[in-house]
């Protein structure tokens, strides 16, 4: 075991990479350095690692996660069956379609106000915390549309998710949304880095 010497060169004088040297000047790794591509890569690997997906869930029926007013929806990525996203459409708690149904049609008024939520990019739509949040929205006389990114829940598994398919998968939803009918969307995202 050798011990590095305290201006960063090894055992007799030799170099170690990334450490500054004594022609090196002390600080941080200059910019674009190799250091930084590595770490930008770890970094995005670990924000968009999937999860195992849970076998025995049904998120076809949002009434069996105690949800009530949601709408299970099929949104197609590029015209594709093959390509989807999935996600409940929730309506307001004083939504009159189809009575107090669990599992319901969901129209949406033209002069609706809609939240598209986009969750952090781990489990599905229907986590505790998500499904608590819906609940508050839905209170408060808000359609809710919260949707899986390709390659969790429900939503088709063609694609390692990454930033560019999470920024793809977003902005189709709000394409879809805006084709609906919807002037008034609100957005809540829980994680969406601005993509440059």
């Amino acid at each position: 075991m050798s011990i590095q010497e305290p201006d960063g060169a090894g055992p007799a004088g030799v170099s170690c990479p990334g450490s500054p040297s004594s022609d090196t000047p002390a600080g941080p790794a200059p910019s674009g350095s190799w250091m930084d591509t590595i770490v930008q890569k770890i970094l995005q690997q670990l924000v968009t690692a999937q999860h195992l997906r849970r076998p025995f869930q049904d998120l076809e029926h949002p009434s069996k996660y105690g949800m009530r007013k949601c709408q299970f929806v099929k949104i197609p990525v590029d015209g594709s069956a093959d390509s989807f996203i999935t996600g409940w459409l929730c309506a307001p708690d004083k939504y009159e379609g189809d009575a107090d149904e669990a599992d319901v049609e969901v129209k949406i008024p033209q002069d609706a106000t809609v939240v598209l939520y986009c969750h952090g990019n781990a489990e599905t739509v229907s986590q505790f915390h998500r499904r608590e949040l819906y609940k508050i929205y839905q209170k408060q006389g808000y359609y809710l549309l919260a949707f899986d990114y390709r390659g969790y829940g429900f939503s088709s598994a063609e694609v390692q998710p990454n930033e560019d398919t999470m920024v793809k998968d977003t902005q189709v939803e709000i394409s879809h949304m805006v084709k609906v009918c919807y002037p008034w969307i609100y957005f809540h995202f829980s994680w969406l880095l601005c993509h440059a």
